[in-house]
């Protein structure tokens, strides 16, 4: 399956959250989980979530766009002007190779109770942008303060979402996957949730757990 069939072929839940968002709680860890891909297993024909491949600008803002973190116009705007702008573009997409990481060592630390390295935090404020409060049609509401037509406008809202969800209340309840090589980062609502997704890694836990029950249970038959 080819990359783009691959991303439309993605669940997405009944409110429009795609998927990966969803079992996230939060943009910035969304992003810092496409560096592996997910395989969902519900179906005779499993769907692949593949790894986001930083590699263009416009896959990174296609990305963007489907989480909704940016409004389609400003994002066919971008896409226009990133193709006029190639080495500007090749700056952003570097960027955000600097900056997934970065948000996966901070919150990997967070959840170890370990300190974050300076360098990891100094990414996600290279990429955030100065916003101030505007009165609009609809109400009070934020604006970015950088140039409107800036390439690197496409981080700012990954960027922000790490850094809200580091000085909000919901840090305490971040957590990492409990299932083995799996390393996605995940709000809980759930005490009791130890896995990134129930249909990606709970039910391969399950299932292992389950084996190793049988494995004892049969051991124990043989050895009496």
């Amino acid at each position: 399956m080819s990359y783009n069939r691959a991303c439309m072929a993605q669940k997405v839940k009944k409110n429009g959250v795609p998927r990966e968002l969803e079992r996230a709680g939060a943009l910035g860890l969304a992003f810092a989980n496409t560096t592996m891909p997910a395989h969902d297993n519900r179906r005779k024909a499993p769907v692949v979530e593949p790894a986001l491949l930083l590699d263009s600008y416009a896959r990174l803002i296609g990305w963007v766009q489907r989480m909704g973190a940016l409004a389609a116009a400003d994002c066919d705007r971008l896409r226009q002007l990133a193709a006029e702008r190639p080495e500007e573009a090749a700056r952003v997409i570097a960027a955000a190779r600097e900056l997934r990481p970065a948000i996966l060592q901070v919150f990997t630390a967070v959840v170890m109770e370990e300190e974050p390295r300076p360098q990891d935090l100094d990414s996600i404020n290279a990429a955030l942008r100065v916003r101030r409060i505007v009165r609009g049609p609809e109400g009070f509401g934020w604006a970015e303060t950088g140039a409107p037509d800036a390439l690197d406008r496409v981080l700012a809202p990954i960027a922000q979402s790490a850094a809200d969800l580091l000085t909000s209340d919901r840090l305490p309840r971040l957590r990492q996957c409990a299932a083995k090589g799996c390393f996605r980062l995940y709000i809980y609502r759930s005490p009791r949730r130890l896995w990134c997704d129930m249909n990606l890694c709970g039910n391969r836990l399950k299932g292992q757990r389950n084996r190793e029950r049988w494995r004892r249970a049969r051991s124990a038959r043989i050895v009496g």
